[in-house]
């Protein structure tokens, strides 16, 4: 694995439909938000779903709408995710109420086909099996500071079955940390996000 500086940008749309339903046949980006933690709230995995690496299916968070990166240390990781129900509630609760502790962890990976010479999924862009640490991202907005974290309350459209909703939310790197990258299933290496 070779390591890379700051890197070009990350700019993923993800199918939805494909990582609710896994298809080996369906060739399009997807990706899990495996795990999740918002200051004292575990965000519950409220989806059992197949992906590439496992044969069995895996409890997760969310699945992946949409990620943005633009590959310097120092930016957010902007992240839409599908969660269920049961994390829709406490997400909601969890963002009206006083947020005493903004600290982030995370753990997640998107699958893009290897149409070349590897013909299969590997992980394009990932934690590296491991959570990374951050803070919810802050934006001044006129006079008042804006936490940049939302939780649908109508339920997303693309698939009926589990009930989910749209979590957007961007993460601000806490420290010097690394994620996992690749152009291909044998092309794989690091990018630095945050610094000491």
């Amino acid at each position: 694995m070779s390591s890379f500086g700051e890197s070009t940008s990350y700019d993923v749309e993800c199918d939805v439909a494909q990582g609710f339903n896994f298809d080996k046949s369906n060739t399009s980006v997807f990706g899990f938000v495996e795990k999740l933690k918002i200051g004292d709230l575990e965000v519950p995995a409220d989806f059992n779903l197949k992906n590439p690496d496992e044969e069995s299916a895996k409890e997760v968070a969310g699945v992946i709408r949409h990620f943005y990166w633009d590959g310097k240390k120092q930016s957010p990781l902007e992240l839409m995710v599908q969660v269920g129900g049961t994390a829709q509630q406490k997400l909601d609760l969890l963002i009206h109420k006083e947020m005493k502790k903004e600290d982030v962890s995370i753990q997640f990976k998107i699958y893009k086909f290897d149409s070349g010479a590897g013909q299969a999924f590997y992980p394009k862009f990932h934690t590296l099996d491991a959570e990374i640490k951050g803070v919810v991202r802050k934006e001044k907005v006129g006079d008042d500071t804006k936490r940049c974290i939302s939780i649908e309350e109508r339920k997303s459209g693309e698939v009926a079955e589990p009930e989910n909703f749209i979590l957007t939310l961007h993460i601000d790197p806490q420290s010097a940390q690394e994620l996992g990258a690749a152009a291909s299933t044998s092309d794989k290496f690091v990018v630095d996000w945050g610094t000491d």
